[in-house]
């Protein structure tokens, strides 16, 4: 078992919606499912080409962190939401 730690949403503004229905989401709909790409490298292209945020700068932290919880959150981990820095 593992625990995670995600901010649902930019400024946590997805916080509400996950504690009334018990889910997680993080938001960065402009690359769509995760699961659609075959390797972290491929959404990091993804990222370059569809985030504004990363049109000019290195997406790897931000591609690791949702390949990780596309392909390694596994039923039984355990998820903490923040909604400000740790």
């Amino acid at each position: 078992m593992a625990v995670w730690i995600i901010a649902p949403g930019e400024g946590a503004k997805y916080m509400k919606e996950c504690v009334e229905h018990n889910m997680m989401v993080l938001g960065w709909d402009c690359v769509g499912d995760i699961k659609q790409y075959k390797d972290k490298d491929s959404l990091k292209e993804a990222l370059k080409e569809h985030s504004e945020e990363y049109k000019d700068k290195n997406p790897a932290q931000a591609a690791n962190m949702l390949w990780n919880f596309a392909n390694e959150v596994k039923v039984g981990d355990t998820i903490l939401a923040r909604d400000g820095l740790l």
